[in-house]
């Protein structure tokens, strides 16, 4: 089965990557693209990259993605992830609360619902309400339903990081890769983390 893991930029792409690398017996098979950028020649680089994971023959089994900042990955989820849900198994959007209010998250999930239907008005689809499936003191993962002609379409997950990932991991302006790689690494090894990341990311 395959799994795309979509994220707002390189250090979620770290995270995740050092979790499987730890944790996961699959780790041959996932598929790293930190590329960042807005270009239209990065663009069409990463959708290259989404298309060359989905064909059967790619070896991998999971893909984890940089979007390169929070505008690009809303545009994505609001653009492809009605494609990707019914292309791929496991969709995973990790994105930033940038605030320690809940409250922030029924704002971020109407804004990107509301756009997803409003791309797809042809579709006839819906998008049930994010449902609470795991949560720790700094992790949240809401599950979507998506509803087609009132038939159970598909899902994808959404895995809210409080406040962000750079306040967690305790990283600062001063820090080199270096340095961000390493408390990246140190924040997989808590085990409120790593035993979220099993029950939401491992299947």
């Amino acid at each position: 089965m395959k799994q795309i893991i979509l994220t707002e930029g390189l250090n979620d792409v770290i995270l995740i990557s050092k979790f499987f690398e730890e944790y996961d017996f699959r780790t041959k098979n996932f598929l790293r693209e930190d590329m960042e950028g807005s270009s239209k020649i990065h663009r069409n680089k990463q959708d290259d990259c989404i298309r060359s994971f989905i064909e059967p023959r790619s070896p991998y089994d999971v893909l984890i993605k940089s979007e390169g900042g929070k505008d690009s990955l809303f545009n994505l989820i609001c653009s492809e992830i009605i494609s990707l849900v019914d292309r791929i198994e496991h969709v995973i959007i990790i994105r930033d609360l940038d605030d320690d209010s809940l409250d922030k998250i029924s704002n971020i999930e109407k804004k990107f619902i509301d756009r997803i239907l409003n791309r797809h008005k042809c579709g006839d689809f819906k998008i049930n309400p994010g449902e609470i499936i795991e949560r720790c003191s700094k992790l949240i993962a809401k599950q979507y339903d998506i509803i087609k002609n009132n038939n159970n379409f598909g899902q994808f997950i959404l895995i809210i990081i409080k406040p962000d990932l750079e306040s967690i991991a305790k990283i600062t302006e001063s820090d080199d890769r270096s340095n961000k790689n390493e408390k990246i690494g140190r924040l997989v090894e808590e085990t409120e983390i790593s035993d979220f990341l099993n029950r939401v990311i491992i299947y």
